[in-house]
Formats: structure tokens, sequence, C-alpha cells
């Protein structure tokens, strides 16, 4: 009787005592993690832990990982699948579900994406910014001026959509003096983690430069580089057809040769993001016809969602229209919003 009032009592202690299941992660340096596996994005583990907050792992530090519930990973050469994710001593994963192996052995670098639960991801991750600037002068100068550029990308196992917009207007007492804009849209399509093929469009309108309307289509092809949560660079180039709508000049259309390169760089732990997009077409019968388009920055969050950016823009034109400069030079310091 005793010995049965004994047990009685530790029971309920021994119960609380024991660790809620958790998702494991061993690192190659020995230290073992518990918590719960948030995602994966084919480079970087987050594991969302109760003392330690949220862990970023790069998959170079991982020698295993198991879970207790079911999470959704894609795998290269076999698509999505669902359950639980367990590792063997050698370091390959398997995905079970119902105590049956669904997969072989799987390497880590094989792994292309993670998400908790068992719901296959569809369409479109979103990420982007918009950002506002303007000055105002009184006294001896009248002036306002408005700057206004926004950019979001969309990006799904096998497609990218890159959205980019500006707005640039300048008064002078009442008269405008400036009035720009610039909208883009591409499409990439991947064939292989790095090749894509895209087609762009893109309008602009610089009034300074005597270009009333630009318009630009193109399709080519593509290399990401780099695609990590901390870098990004990519390469395309390809064939366009260019009409340019003058003011004052004859208006002009052709054929070109088209190439972009996109970099984006956290630099001091994340303390701010560097930034690079370049542009260029040349005229296939014309190499006189050469313009480049580059904008250079560095944007350092402020708090949650909201950052600052100092930006330079350097706009070249090897053969302008009579009357303009070849050089435009533009310095901007903005406030934006970040999802």
């Amino acid at each position: 009787m005793i010995r049965k009032t004994i047990l009685f009592l530790l029971l309920p202690g021994a119960l609380f005592a024991c660790p809620a299941a958790a998702d494991q992660v061993l690192l190659k340096n020995g230290d073992r993690l518990s918590g719960t596996v948030s995602r994966f994005d084919g480079k970087v583990l987050v594991l969302e832990t109760g003392h330690s907050g949220t862990l970023k792992l790069p998959a170079g530090q991982i020698a295993r990982i198991s879970t207790d519930g079911p999470v959704t990973v894609h795998i290269k050469g076999i698509g999505w699948t669902t359950g639980r994710l367990t590792t063997d001593y050698a370091g390959a994963f398997r995905v079970v579900r119902q105590g049956r192996a669904l997969t072989g052995p799987v390497a880590m670098d094989d792994v292309t994406r993670m998400e908790a639960g068992r719901e296959i991801p569809r369409g479109f991750q979103w990420r982007g910014q918009l950002n506002v600037g303007m000055t105002e002068r009184s006294g001896n100068t009248d002036s306002r001026a408005l700057h206004v550029d926004g950019e979001s990308t969309g990006r799904s196992e096998e497609d990218r959509i890159r959205v980019r917009g500006e707005f640039n207007r300048e008064f002078d007492g009442d008269r405008r003096t400036v009035d720009n804009f610039l909208t883009s849209l591409q499409h990439d399509h991947f064939v292989s983690e790095k090749v894509y093929f895209y087609t762009s469009g893109k309008l602009e309108r610089d009034t300074p430069a005597d270009l009333r309307l630009r318009t630009t289509v193109g399709t080519g092809a593509g290399y990401q580089i780099l695609e990590t949560p901390e870098t990004k660079l990519s390469f395309d180039a390809g064939p366009a057809y260019i009409h340019e709508d003058h003011d004052m000049a004859p208006d002009n259309d052709y054929v070109a040769m088209q190439w972009g390169v996109e970099f984006e760089q956290d630099i001091w732990k994340g303390f701010a993001t560097l930034f690079h997009n370049h542009e260029g077409t040349v005229e296939t019968s014309n190499t006189q016809n050469l313009y480049i388009d580059s904008s250079t920055g560095l944007r350092v969050p402020l708090r949650e969602s909201l950052n600052v950016t100092a930006r330079f823009d350097l706009d070249w034109d090897r053969d302008p229209p009579p009357g303009t400069t070849s050089l435009e030079k533009t310095y901007l310091l903005t406030v934006g919003y970040s999802w």
C-alpha cells in the first residue's frame, strides 16, 4: 500500500519532467538544438526555440535533422512530399509517413526547400519595398521635388516575377521642370537551379533628356549566380525591340541587345543592404546608340519594416538627342517600407 502511494505521488512529477516533443538539429560541431523547424530555403534553416528565440542555421553547419511533426519538403528530381524528417548517421535524409519511408536516402544538397506542416506551398512568395523622398525650397528659389520608387519580386519554385516603378516630378515656381517615370515587368522561368529564360517590358519617360516615351520589349536568358537570404546576384542578356518617341528629335525604333545585372548583399551582419542594378542596351546596327542605366545604394533598416536608403543613379547615353547631355547623375535619400 505504501509503495502504491509513493508511486502515485511520483507519477505526476515524472510526467511533467518529461521534455515536450520537439524537432532536433545536430550541428557538425556536436551542438544539439531543439525547437520547431519553421522553414528551409536551401541555404539557411530557421529553427524556432523557446530559450534562444529564432535561430538561422547555415546548411553547411548541419549534420542531422529529425522532426517530431510533419514537414513539407521539396527534393531535387522528386518534387514536393510531406511527412516526418529523419536523418541517419551518414547525414542522409528520409521523409517518413506512418512508419514508411517515402524517399530513399537524400543528401542535404538535394533539399531545396522545407516548410512546417503538410500544406504544399503554391503560387508566389513576394518581397519588396516602397520608398518616398521629397524636397521643398523657398526664398530666392521656389522649388519642389517629389520622388517615389518601388519594386517587388515574386518567387515560386520555377518562376520569378520582378516589378519595378519610379516617378519623379519637380516644379520651379508654377513651372513643371521634370516629369519622369519608369515602369518595368520581367518574368523569369527557371529551367534549372541557376539558368532561366526571361521576357521583359519597360516604359520610361525623361523630359529633360527629350524623351517623351521609350518602349522596350525583350527576351533572353539569364544565370542566377547566387541566391541566398544574404546575397543575390544575377545576369541576363538577349535581343530587344525599342521604340523612342521624342519631343524635339526625330522618333526612332530599332533592334538592340540588352543586358542586366542585379546584385544585393547584406553587410555588417544584416545592419545594412548594399545593392547595385545595371541595365544596358546597344543598337545592333549602330553601336553608337548605346544607353546604360545604373543604380547603386545602401539600405539601412530603422525599425520593423521601415528603412532609409541612400542611392546614386548614373545614366549614360552615348549619342544623346541635340541639346541634351550624355551623362545624368542623381543623388537620392528616401524613407521606405519593406515587406
